[in-house]
């Protein structure tokens, strides 16, 4: 296997809510290996060199969110480092003709807005995220032609806030998690990445795409489901209206 990008990075970082919560909170999974080396942060040629000996013609890897703004919003500036990190590995891609498909927001969220606002639980992280991703259109659009602004949200909501098994480790169990409502939360948090992925989209088509024809999709999580009885999934809504409080956002 390829070591994935977020492996290579040099020590130009700010935290990010896995980071905290691995290393000073109740989260702990192998899922993020956020203390391997940072050392190897020349190393995008030759992972490049070996995508294109094995004959692949694209590469996803994802962007996070705090080595493009460190404070997670504009008012913390833009990470010049991140850019050129970023840069010389879009242009190692395209240089050897594989094509990049770019995740903007793939569950590391900035630590400074969940401290500010709380992150995906307030409305005020629709902003910040259209801002970060337009920076991001604006620095790598003109090579960058395939676009995905979340992945699985569905993944991030209920595993971070209605199960607590993936960060901000959120739930109703108090065995389990410090805080959260798994029978809001995850409603919550979901709505507003719909608000972030939407309004992102509407920046990208009005003001990008036009200019370097290019797409913006969303990642979704397939998975074959079984019926269940109703009493098996208590912290689902089983019925078919969207809640009422989100409706007016």
């Amino acid at each position: 296997m390829l070591p994935h990008p977020y492996c290579r990075f040099p020590p130009f970082v700010s935290p990010t809510m896995p980071q905290q919560l691995r290393h000073g909170g109740p989260f702990d999974s192998t899922m993020w290996p956020l203390s391997l080396s940072w050392k190897e942060g020349g190393k995008q040629e030759e992972d490049v060199n070996l995508m294109k000996e094995i004959g692949m013609d694209a590469y996803r890897f994802s962007i996070s969110w705090t080595r493009i703004l460190p404070a997670g919003s504009l008012n913390g500036g833009v990470n010049g480092e991140g850019i050129a990190y970023y840069n010389h590995l879009i242009n190692e891609l395209v240089s050897k003709g594989l094509q990049p498909f770019v995740t903007l927001f793939h569950w590391d969220s900035p630590q400074g807005l969940e401290d500010v606002y709380g992150g995906f639980l307030s409305s005020n992280i629709v902003k910040d995220f259209v801002d970060y991703a337009e920076v991001c259109f604006r620095e790598f659009g003109d090579r960058v032609k395939y676009w995905i602004t979340f992945n699985e949200p569905w993944s991030f909501c209920v595993l971070g806030y209605a199960r607590g098994s993936f960060p901000p480790a959120r739930c109703s169990d108090r065995g389990r998690c410090n805080a959260g409502d798994s029978g809001r939360e995850p409603y919550t948090v979901c709505h507003h990445q719909l608000l972030a992925h939407a309004a992102a989209v509407k920046l990208y088509r009005d003001q990008y795409q036009v200019i370097i024809t290019s797409r913006s999709p969303i990642s979704l999580l397939l998975e074959k489901n079984e019926e269940r009885k109703r009493n098996d999934v208590p912290s689902i809504r089983l019925d078919d209206e969207y809640p009422r409080e989100l409706e007016a956002q």
